[in-house]
């Protein structure tokens, strides 16, 4: 097996308003992306569909679309109502067959209407007599934002037309997962696209609870890279036919609504894309699309959380024996690990957790002792003494998170701290360059990670040799590529954010970056293999 025959659901071709000097776009981009990384198949709506007006991009995708049998066109739409702006419902579905067009967008959030039987219905029934797949996004174009589905007007419009096939797409479902999960108990007609989906163990929860078929790949390129939705699905661990049903066996029964009824004339027959996929480029690659890690592939992890209960999230199995077991399934010899407790209530709490982890298993974790600045001075240092009796070996910051200034001068505590002993401390967020500088300056035998990716302090890091990068999350399809550019694949970590996210989708990104293997194998783990020996696991 070299691939998965998969079919990403969701790809917006053309020139977006936030399109930027050599930004991917086009339908070449895409199949160049799609080749990369093993993808047979996409379905593309046009950028003038979604930022502009339905009737522009619905007509120029058509154009895109046919530069490939492997591109399948989708429409967007507004209310229905006004013959200026659209055909006629029943006209629109006539028309979307005829000219093979599979799935219907509707982006509710930047055009700005609800889903409500007044406002919608009009349109709803031709499509739910046709079968047509209708896919929901409610994010305004090019402003991202989490959580911003309408759940009771998709479930009320669910349960208005059962026979119609509904997807939720939208840029990620954050605290709203447990909302989603009553939403797919609510409505047998309801799926969701995954590129929106980042949570650990999420495919393989929905696979179990409601059944496979109600998972779609998708990417949201080129907002996304395709590689984290991608690994995570070929890395995920469920039944090889669920797999290829996500993958892309789902969208390919939905689109079937639009298959002529009878083959057209031949000189008019769309070709059945028959995809062989390039070789892959190397092992790191062939890791990405198929699932399968290379014997020789250790990787180290310097960001993970444990505790199985997060505030904001459903965390799907999640004691420490199965972060075990899944870092086991891909090849992480060993993870940093702090507390969720700890970011939003009780830090001792969590870090007892913690410690319990490490007790059991000392040669897979190095704890953390996550503090809190709103305890003052005394009760952080008490703190940090207590989790080294309890065989904790670096400190997590996440001031932010907690409502302490991110550049207050507690911050120091723990940075002293760090400094005497030699060891890890890594904040969610360090503030300004100005700061960190002064930090490393001050507290200089202290390694400093900064917890998610940036590229704000590569200036700094040119006069300090021990400040790095924790690479949750590379985001856009050349993010790897561009940090690297700017900080060197030496100072960048991989951090999965373990049982927050899934594990592989922080891999996918680094795997199929476009720089050289021995550089991503720096970023995956020998450069903080090295770190560990140096300060947290030093004698």
């Amino acid at each position: 097996m070299t691939h998965w025959n998969a079919f990403d659901a969701a790809c917006v071709v053309g020139r977006h308003c936030r399109l930027g000097p050599g930004g991917l776009h086009s339908a070449a981009d895409l199949l160049a992306e799609m080749d990369h990384h093993g993808i047979a198949e996409a379905l593309v709506v046009d950028s003038l569909s979604r930022e502009h007006h339905p009737t522009d991009g619905n007509a120029r995708i058509l154009e895109a679309a046919a530069a490939s049998p492997r591109l399948h066109p989708a429409w967007a739409a507004l209310p229905p109502g006004t013959a200026e702006d659209q055909p006629e419902p029943e006209t629109l579905v006539r028309q979307m067959r005829e000219r093979g067009v599979g799935a219907l967008f509707l982006f509710t959030g930047h055009y700005r209407f609800g889903l409500a039987d007044w406002c919608l219905d009009d349109l709803l029934g031709p499509l739910a007599d046709a079968r047509v797949p209708l896919f929901i996004n409610p994010n305004p174009a090019g402003h991202g934002g989490v959580d911003q589905t309408d759940w009771h007007g998709v479930v009320a419009l669910c349960r208005r037309w059962p026979a119609l096939p509904v997807v939720v797409s939208e840029y990620r479902i954050r605290t709203s997962q447990r909302t989603l999960y009553r939403a797919l108990d609510a409505c047998p007609n309801l799926r969701l696209e995954l590129s929106a989906y980042w949570l650990y163990r999420g495919i393989e929860y929905i696979a179990r609870r409601w059944g496979p078929e109600r998972l779609l790949f998708g990417s949201n390129w080129p907002t996304f890279g395709q590689a984290m939705t991608l690994a995570t699905l070929t890395c995920a661990d469920i039944d090889p036919d669920a797999k290829r049903r996500i993958a892309g066996d789902n969208l390919r029964e939905l689109l079937r609504w639009a298959e002529p009824a009878s083959p057209p004339e031949p000189d008019a027959q769309r070709p059945e894309p028959a995809f062989s996929p390039p070789p892959a480029a190397d092992p790191l690659v062939a890791f990405a699309r198929t699932g399968r890690r290379p014997a020789d592939l250790r990787i180290c992890d310097c960001h993970g959380h444990l505790g199985g209960r997060s505030m904001w999230y459903h965390v799907p199995d999640g004691s420490t024996d199965v972060a075990v077991a899944e870092m086991d399934r891909l090849g992480v010899e060993r993870a940093c690990v702090f507390s969720f407790a700890g970011v939003s209530s009780d830090e001792c709490f969590g870090n007892d957790i913690v410690a319990d982890a490490v007790a059991r298993h000392p040669d897979r974790f190095i704890g953390f002792t996550l503090l809190n600045p709103h305890r003052g001075r005394d009760a952080m240092l008490h703190e940090l003494e207590r989790g080294a009796a309890l065989g904790l070996r670096g400190v997590k910051l996440i001031a932010s998170y907690q409502g302490y200034p991110t550049e207050g001068p507690l911050i120091d505590v723990a940075c002293q701290w760090a400094h005497e002993r030699k060891q890890i401390i890594l904040n969610h967020n360090w503030g300004s360059a100005e700061q960190i500088e002064r930090l490393l300056a001050t507290y200089p035998h202290a390694c400093y990670i900064a917890g998610h990716t940036t590229t704000a302090y590569a200036d700094v890091m040119t006069r300090h040799d021990d400040l790095y990068v924790c690479s949750c999350p590379l985001l856009t399809p050349r993010r790897c590529e561009e940090v690297v550019a700017a900080i060197g694949p030496d100072r960048l970590l991989y951090g999965s954010d373990l049982q927050d996210l899934p594990i592989a989708w922080g891999l996918g990104p680094i795997l199929v970056a476009r720089i050289p293997e021995a550089h991503r194998r720096l970023i995956l783990g020998d450069t903080l293999r090295r770190l560990l020996t140096r300060y947290s696991l030093a004698p």
